[in-house]
């Protein structure tokens, strides 16, 4: 009996269809990334697709990040993606975490110039330790710095900046009157729908 059950499931796989996930507009559009198994295509509508952030930039020293894009069509073959959001790997987090550091977050819902709406979640480390009333004020300058960044820039200039590292940079350098930092990244971000 058990036998006859993974038949079944044998011949089930045998009927999926391989679907070509293509990189989103903000990368290259043409690039096909995965691919990934379907009965149909409206099966793949919404499906999320998880991968290491050096699949869609072919560089190394972005090897920390994991990127996380929807599959928003299907046309053919061809599975298009959109950006859905990106995330800071736990054990480079972990890393830079040590003893006698602080560590900084803060989560902020913001809205880009071409009106996409953004889960920003940043870290900062301080070198030292600091007290609260310090935390709340970098965590102030942190708030005020990224939401007058997002307001001047589009979702794509966003990620090429955090990439690039010019944004991790620029906060350092607001914060640094206040208290020497160790580590500063965007930890994760998310498109609201």
């Amino acid at each position: 009996m058990a036998k006859k059950g993974r038949e079944q499931k044998r011949s089930s796989w045998g009927k999926k269809q391989w679907f070509k996930v293509m990189a989103p507009d903000i990368f290259d559009k043409d690039k096909e990334l995965v691919e990934t198994p379907a009965f149909k295509s409206d099966q793949l509508m919404g499906r999320i697709v998880e991968l290491p952030m050096t699949e869609l930039t072919k560089s190394f020293k972005h090897y920390k990040y994991k990127v996380f894009l929807k599959i928003v069509d299907v046309k053919g073959e061809k599975a298009n993606t959109v950006y859905w959001g990106h995330e800071l790997l736990r054990d480079v987090i972990s890393r830079m975490v040590r003893k006698r550091t602080s560590r900084i977050d803060l989560i902020e819902d913001v809205t880009t110039k071409d009106g996409v709406k953004v889960r920003v979640k940043l870290l900062l480390i301080t070198r030292g330790r600091i007290q609260t009333t310090l935390k709340s004020r970098i965590r102030k300058e942190m708030k005020a710095y990224l939401e007058e960044q997002i307001s001047k820039m589009t979702l794509k200039e966003f990620l090429d900046s955090f990439l690039s590292e010019t944004f991790q940079r620029g906060l350092a350098e607001r914060v640094k009157s206040l208290h020497p930092t160790a580590y500063v990244d965007v930890r994760k971000t998310e498109v609201l729908e």
